[in-house]
């Protein structure tokens, strides 16, 4: 009877060892209307708009347009204009909007993605595009969007491209058409590393390195992304400069244009 008891309790989710399971729920906006229901079945919303699947499933939502609207986009967990698939998580719960809009409402689209080594979001006024998660909306014609880049910490914000969006200000884009516009992130700094053989001294302009022989003092520093960054080799009394070597060649001065993480090694001899 126990062996029954705790067979009906694991299986019917009550028992100590119950599988995990996540939360989905979905909604909708814009200026039409409509249903979403799930497969596996759950959400019927109209009616009922969150319900609990065990961790690992895939659910299907399908969204259903009332007569005279369509389906404009996913945000949230989706994306698209289709069925939206979102694997159940069971550490963070999970959300999608579907938008209806009226067939005879004829918004336009605008996209936004990300470039860069560096991270940031960029967000729409009126609202509507939250990049990061939703990178898609859609607006009636005639409609200015702007949209601001804010760099996470550690980053910087590059510029725009596309749109007719150029600079790091805010970007204005004129519902006419689609758009497609870019927002690059770098890194607020890059690493140059350098490293001394021999009797000399490599200093930087700007300053910041001052790397002498055995590698002693400052023999790094960061720089902005698109900083020019001139090293210079000076040997000690009785010693002569051989040559650089890694990022830099030759015997002269030495160049290196911080788009990356750089390292630089300086050679002496007496």
């Amino acid at each position: 009877m126990e062996l029954i008891l705790f067979a009906f309790l694991l299986l019917s989710g009550q028992g100590l060892f119950a599988l995990p399971s996540g939360q989905l729920s979905v909604s909708s906006d814009g200026t039409g209307s409509g249903t979403i229901t799930s497969s596996p079945s759950g959400i019927n919303c109209g009616n009922t708009c969150s319900a609990t699947f065990p961790a690992g499933t895939q659910v299907s939502l399908t969204p259903n347009p009332a007569s005279g609207s369509v389906l404009a986009s996913w945000n949230g967990d989706c994306s698209g204009a289709g069925v939206c698939l979102i694997l159940i998580s069971s550490v963070t719960p999970q959300s999608a909007v579907a938008t209806f809009n009226s067939e005879n409402s004829n918004t336009i689209s605008l996209t936004v993605s990300l470039s860069g080594l560096g991270n940031g979001t960029v967000t729409s006024a009126p609202s509507g595009i939250n990049c990061g998660s939703d990178c898609a909306a859609s607006f009636p014609p005639g409609t200015q969007v702007s949209l601001t880049a804010v760099p996470e910490d550690g980053s910087v914000f590059a510029g725009w491209s596309g749109g007719g969006c150029s600079g790091t200000g805010v970007c204005a884009v004129l519902s006419q058409s689609p758009e497609s516009v870019s927002a690059a992130f770098n890194l607020a700094s890059y690493p140059l590393a350098v490293s001394v053989s021999g009797n000399g001294e490599v200093t930087s302009s700007p300053a910041g390195i001052d790397c002498k022989a055995g590698n002693l003092g400052d023999c790094s520093a960061s720089f902005t992304p698109g900083t020019t960054v001139g090293l210079t080799a000076t040997p000690a009394v009785g010693s002569s400069f051989v040559g650089w070597g890694q990022n830099c060649s030759g015997s002269e001065s030495c160049s290196i244009p911080m788009n990356s993480a750089q390292s630089v090694s300086a050679a002496f001899q007496p």
